[in-house]
C-alpha cells in the first residue's frame, strides 16, 4: 500500500515537471519577458571599432520600426536603428549601458524633447545623420553630458538656437556638414571648450565673425569647404591655437587671406582649393608655418608674382597643379623656402619654369611638371640637360613621371616626348616667347579701365614694351591715364572712344623678338535723354537705357541756354531718380540738356525748346460773349425755378397733416373700463414656484 502510494507520488511530480516546462517554452515563444531582444532585432557582443572593445549589441537596422523599441535589454552598449521609419523620438530608455546610438539613414523631423535623452548617462556617439531635421531647439541634446561624437551631417539644418547644444562639455567631434546653415553663431561652441574636430562643409555659409572660435582652443580640424565665403576678417580664427588643419576649398575668396592665417601658430595643413583667385601677389603667402599648402583646381589662378612665396620656412609640400589658366611662375616666386620638397605643378597651362626656381628651392626632391604645354626650345634645356644626366650617371631626377613630359611646341616637336628630343636640337639661347594674359578682344565703354597683362620667356631674359594704337612705344606712363606699375602690366583708367585700337605687347632679347596684341573697342554709354514734360517754365526729362541703376551715381545732367556762354547748371543723378524737373526756365526758349559720366565724358545731349507760358488772369473784367450771357442767365433762371418748386411743395403738405381725411372709420374696439386696469383679478396666478409654497390654494 505504501509503494503504490509514493508510485502515485511520483508520476504527480513528472506530470507537474512536463506541465512547467511546455508552459515555460509557450511563454518564451510567445510573451517575451522585458530584457530579451526586440522581434526582428540581432543580439550579441561584437567587436565595436570606434568603442574598441566587445560590446553587447541591438541591431535593429532596416527592420521597419515607426518607433523604439520597448523592453530593450539594460545591458545593452550599442543600439542600431538605421534605415527605418523614425519621424520623430518620443522615448529613450533608461539605457544605463548604452554607449552608442545609431539613429541614422531615417527621416527624423524634430529633437523637441528635451527628456529624450535624459537617462543614457553613458551615451558617447550619438548618430543622427541623414535625416530630415531642420531645426535644432535649446537643450536639444540635454543629459549627454558624456557625449563625445554627436554627427548631424546630410540633415536639412537652417536654423539652430542659442543653446542647442548646451551641456556637451566633453563633445570631441562635431559633423554638421552636408546641411543648409547659412552663418554660424559664436553661442553655439560655449559649452564645447574639449571640441577636437568641427565639420562644416557643403553648407550655405556666407561670412565669418571675428573671434567666432575663440572658444575652440583645443580644435585642430576644421573644415569649412564647400560653403560660399567671399571674406575672412583678420580675426575670424583668433584663438584656434591648436588649429592643424584648415580647410576653405570650394569657396568664394578672390584672394590670400594671410593676414588670418598667420595668427594660426600651430598650423599645419591649409588647403585653399577651387577659390576664385586670380593671382599670387607678392608677400600674399608670407611668414605661414604651415608645412602643406593646396592652391590647386583654380581656374581662374594666371601668375605667381615675384616673392608671392616668402618666409615659409617650415613648408615641405606645396600643391599648384590643375589650374588651367595657370600660366606664369615668376623665377623669384619663392623666397626663404628651405625646406620645400615637393613641387605639383602639373595639369596648368605652364609653357616652361625657369631654372632659377630649383636654385630657389635648395632641398627640392620632387617637381611635377607633367601634362603642360611645354615649349620645347631654351625654356626647357635645362630640364632636358638634367634628364640626360640622370640617364649617364643612373641617377634620379626631381622631374617626378619625366615620362610624361611632353612638347606642346614648336611644330617640329609637337606630342613629342622630351626625352626623345636630342639635346643637340635645343638649344640655350633662344628668342623670347611672350605668354599675353589677356583676352583676343575687348568691348569697353567710355569711363572704364583697362588692365592688360603680359610675360615672356627666353633666354636671355627679355626685355618687355607696350605698343599703343596711335603707334607709340610705350616704356614709361607719359600720360596721366596709363599707370605701369611694372613692365609686363599696364592700365588705362578712364577709356575715351579714342583709345579705340590695337594694343600690343613686344618681347625681345639680342636674338629676336615676340609681339601679342589685342583690339580694344570703347563705345559710348548706352543712355539717352527723353523729354517727357515741355512747358512754358519747366521741363521734365527722362533716361532710357540698359545702364543699371545702382552705376547712376557715376552720372550727371547739364543744361544751358544755346546762346549762353554761363557754366552749365549741374545736376547729380542716383540710383532712386528716375526722372528730373528742369525748372525757373525762360519761355520759347532752347535749351541743350546732356548727360554727362563722371564729370567729364560726354553721353548724350537734346535740345529742348520750351512753350509760350501760358497767363491766367483772376476775376471778370468785362463780359464780351454773348454765349456767356445768355448760359449765366439761364442758370439764375433754373435755380429760381426749383426754389418756387419746393415752396409750394412744402405749403401744401404742410396744410394735408391738419386735416383727417374723410370716409375714415374708427377701430371697432370695445371700450375698456379704466378701473380694470388697476385692479388686479381676485384668482390669484399659479406657477411652478406658487404651487411649492406652503399653504398655497390652487
Amino acid at each position: 500500500m505504501l509503494i503504490k502510494s509514493q508510485g502515485n507520488n511520483l508520476l504527480t511530480i513528472i506530470v507537474c515537471i512536463v506541465v512547467t516546462s511546455y508552459c515555460l517554452e509557450v511563454s518564451s515563444n510567445h510573451d517575451p519577458k522585458p530584457g530579451t531582444c526586440p522581434e526582428k532585432c540581432d543580439c550579441g557582443r561584437h567587436l565595436i571599432y570606434l568603442l574598441e572593445n566587445q560590446v553587447y549589441i541591438v541591431n535593429c537596422s532596416g527592420v521597419g520600426y515607426v518607433d523604439i523599441p520597448s523592453g530593450l535589454p539594460s545591458k545593452t552598449d550599442a543600439l542600431l536603428l538605421t534605415d527605418n521609419n523614425f519621424h520623430n523620438l518620443s522615448h529613450l530608455g533608461p539605457l544605463p549601458n548604452l554607449q552608442l546610438l545609431d539613429l541614422s539613414h531615417n527621416v527624423i523631423q524634430y529633437i523637441d524633447n528635451h527628456w529624450l535623452f535624459e537617462y543614457l548617462p553613458n551615451l558617447h556617439i550619438l548618430r543622427l545623420s541623414n535625416n530630415a531635421v531642420r531645426e535644432l531647439k535649446h537643450g536639444s541634446f540635454s543629459g549627454l553630458k558624456n557625449l563625445q561624437c554627436l554627427d548631424l551631417s546630410h540633415n536639412i539644418l537652417q536654423h539652430v538656437e542659442l543653446h542647442a547644444f548646451g551641456g556637451l562639455n566633453h563633445l570631441a567631434r562635431l559633423y554638421l556638414d552636408h546641411n543648409k546653415l547659412t552663418d554660424l553663431d559664436r553661442s553655439w561652441f560655449l559649452s564645447m571648450s574639449l571640441l577636437y574636430e568641427v565639420y562644416l562643409s557643403h553648407n550655405l555659409i556666407s561670412r565669418l565673425e571675428a573671434n567666432g572660435f575663440d572658444m575652440l582652443s583645443q580644435v585642430v580640424h576644421l573644415d569649412l569647404s564647400n560653403n560660399i565665403i567671399k571674406t575672412i576678417n583678420s580675426d575670424t580664427f583668433a584663438g584656434l591655437n591648436n588649429l592643424k588643419v584648415l580647410d576653405l576649398s570650394k569657396n568664394k575668396l578672390t584672394s590670400f587671406p594671410a593676414d588670418c592665417f598667420q595668427k594660426l601658430p600651430y598650423s599645419e595643413k591649409l588647403i585653399l582649393d577651387s577659390n576664385p583667385i586670380t593671382r599670387l601677389k607678392t608677400k600674399d603667402i608670407s611668414d605661414l608655418n604651415i608645412s602643406v599648402l593646396s592652391l590647386s583646381y583654380m581656374h581662374l589662378l594666371r601668375v605667381t608674382e615675384s616673392k608671392a612665396f616668402y618666409n615659409l620656412s617650415k613648408l615641405v609640400s606645396l600643391k599648384l597643379h590643375d589650374n588651367p589658366a595657370f600660366l606664369y611662375v615668376n623665377p623669384t616666386a619663392f623666397y626663404n623656402v628651405p625646406h620645400l620638397e615637393k613641387l605639383y605643378l602639373h595639369n596648368n597651362g605652364l609653357m616652361g619654369i625657369s631654372p632659377q626656381i630649383q636654385i630657389s628651392l635648395p632641398n627640392i626632391k620632387e617637381l611635377h611638371l607633367y601634362q603642360n604645354p611645354l615649349h620645347c626650345d631654351c625654356n626647357i634645356y635645362w630640364i632636358k640637360k638634367q634628364l640626360v644626366s640622370g640617364e649617364i650617371h643612373n641617377k634620379s631626377t626631381i622631374f617626378t613621371d619625366s615620362d610624361k613630359l611632353v612638347c606642346d611646341s614648336p611644330d617640329t616637336n609637337i606630342n613629342v616626348p622630351l626625352r626623345q628630343v636630342p639635346l643637340p636640337s635645343l638649344s640655350p639661347l633662344c628668342p623670347p616667347t611672350t605668354l599675353p594674359l589677356f583676352q583676343d578682344h575687348y568691348n569697353l565703354s567710355i569711363g572704364q579701365t583697362l588692365s592688360l597683362e603680359c610675360k615672356a620667356l627666353g633666354v636671355p631674359s627679355p626685355d618687355l614694351v607696350w605698343l599703343l594704337p596711335n603707334g607709340q612705344l610705350n616704356t614709361s606712363a607719359h600720360d596721366k591715364r596709363i599707370v605701369i606699375k611694372e613692365p609686363t602690366l599696364i592700365t588705362l583708367k578712364g577709356v575715351l572712344q579714342s583709345d579705340s585700337g590695337t594694343y600690343a605687347c613686344k618681347a625681345s632679347n639680342v636674338l629676336g623678338f615676340d609681339i601679342s596684341s589685342t583690339a580694344v573697342n570703347v563705345a559710348n554709354k548706352d543712355l539717352k535723354i527723353v523729354p517727357i514734360g515741355i512747358f512754358g517754365d519747366y521741363i521734365t526729362v527722362a533716361w532710357r537705357g540698359t545702364i543699371p541703376r545702382l552705376n547712376l551715381d557715376d552720372f550727371q545732367l547739364n543744361y544751358h541756354t544755346k546762346t549762353s556762354t554761363d557754366q552749365p547748371q549741374k545736376i547729380h543723378l542716383h540710383k532712386l531718380l528716375h526722372r528730373y524737373t528742369i525748372t525757373g526756365l525762360k519761355p520759347m526758349t532752347t535749351y541743350e540738356v546732356c548727360l554727362t559720366y563722371l564729370d567729364q565724358y560726354l553721353v548724350h545731349c537734346q535740345n529742348i525748346t520750351t512753350n509760350q507760358k501760358t497767363v491766367i488772369k483772376l476775376g471778370i473784367t468785362r463780359i464780351t460773349n454773348t454765349h456767356i450771357i445768355v448760359g449765366i442767365t439761364t442758370f439764375i433762371g433754373s435755380v429760381l425755378t426749383l426754389i418756387l418748386i419746393g415752396y409750394l411743395w412744402k405749403k401744401f403738405y404742410t396744410k394735408k397733416g391738419y386735416i383727417d381725411p374723410e370716409g375714415k372709420t374708427h377701430d371697432h374696439m370695445s371700450p375698456i373700463p379704466l378701473e380694470n386696469l388697476f385692479q388686479p383679478q381676485s384668482t390669484p396666478l399659479c406657477s411652478s414656484r406658487t404651487a411649492l409654497l406652503p399653504n398655497s390654494q390652487i
